[in-house]
């Protein structure tokens, strides 16, 4: 899944996807509650920004197995 440019902030949308094997967070989203991804046990995410902005939320990504990597370019 990749995430339109200019989106700005994302809440408990894919939780327990299992399903999802990655998502790409453009570097426009300044806010991410905590839990987003909880129980996506087969997730990549894949984020434009270099790295955590200080907005997004401390628990967002809970679950320390899910890899992020940070400054992806495609």
């Amino acid at each position: 899944v990749t995430l339109p440019n200019g989106l700005e902030s994302i809440g408990y949308s894919f939780g327990d996807c299992t399903s999802l094997t990655s998502i790409i967070i453009p570097d426009s989203v300044t806010s991410m509650s905590n839990g987003v991804f909880e129980g996506c046990t087969n997730l990549t995410i894949y984020c434009r920004a270099e790295s955590q902005p200080d907005s997004w939320m401390f628990y967002w990504n809970w679950n320390t197995n899910i890899p992020v990597v940070w400054g992806y370019k495609d």
